[in-house]
């Protein structure tokens, strides 16, 4: 069975397409991650699997590897679960951002008419509270306290750089006032993000909430707080203010 845990969970799924099934059943959907190129032991790892269940599936996945063969089940012991409520305070301020991002997300399906403003209006939400305020807390700040070659971290990097790809396209179609591409480009960054917080809220930042030390949890938080001081306030409340009015005008 160890020799199958440094190889990538997308492998063993395109060699074993069960796997997928079988990984799914414990709510870890690599199937259908955008690199899905994690290596076994760390998909168990990041997804902080009680000892128990980690034991189960170890057993389901040995029976699939190697049918005829016995294999002795890796010892690995089970993470404590995590939820919301019990995570650190710095990572508490990314997940409550994640909030009123979210709640723009699920207006996107809703906008049928799209106009000037109202693209220019959501193009600056991304820009500066999704990307330049939020993300930028996540790429400059908690991913360095980590080796960010790890594939789950360049996969947070990609969606970050797709989502801005999708904006520079956004804006490129609207001076030549191509609002089918505009609304292709909102679906696609509506789709990304959902699943991409998702990701972030469920699997990567328990992981690394549970992996940071006192230390990098004060610095972290202190460096949180030191961008919350140096940004503008009267942006903040705009980009909550816009959130509001957009879901009034769409009836939601």
């Amino acid at each position: 069975m160890e020799k199958f845990l440094n190889k990538s969970i997308k492998e063993l799924i395109t060699s074993h397409p069960i796997i997928g099934k079988i990984l799914q059943s414990y709510n870890i959907d690599c199937a259908n991650c955008s690199l899905a190129s994690c290596a076994l032991k760390d998909v168990l790892e990041i997804h902080s699997l009680k000892e128990e269940e980690a034991k189960e599936l170890f057993s389901k996945l040995g029976s699939v590897l190697m049918p005829n063969e016995k294999f002795v089940i890796p010892k690995f012991k089970g993470a404590k679960t995590q939820n919301l409520k019990s995570f650190s305070p710095p990572m508490k301020i990314l997940v409550d951002e994640h909030v009123l991002i979210k709640s723009f997300v699920a207006l996107i399906p809703l906008m049928k008419k799209l106009d000037k403003k109202l693209v220019l209006d959501s193009v600056e939400f991304i820009k500066f509270y999704a990307d330049k305020y939020h993300h930028m807390k996540e790429e400059d700040i908690l991913f360095k306290f980590f080796d960010e070659n790890l594939t789950i971290l360049q996969v947070m990097h990609e969606d970050h750089k797709k989502g801005r790809g999708l904006v520079k396209k956004i804006l490129e179609s609207l001076d030549i006032d191509d609002f089918e591409t505009i609304s292709q480009c909102l679906k696609d960054y509506h789709d990304l993000l959902s699943e991409h917080i998702k990701k972030e809220d469920e699997v990567l930042f328990p992981w690394l909430d549970k992996n940071l030390t006192m230390h990098q949890i004060g610095f972290f938080y202190a460096s949180c707080k030191k961008i919350e001081e140096e940004t503008d306030q009267k942006k903040i409340i705009w980009c909550h203010n816009f959130i509001k009015n957009l879901q009034k005008e769409l009836n939601v």
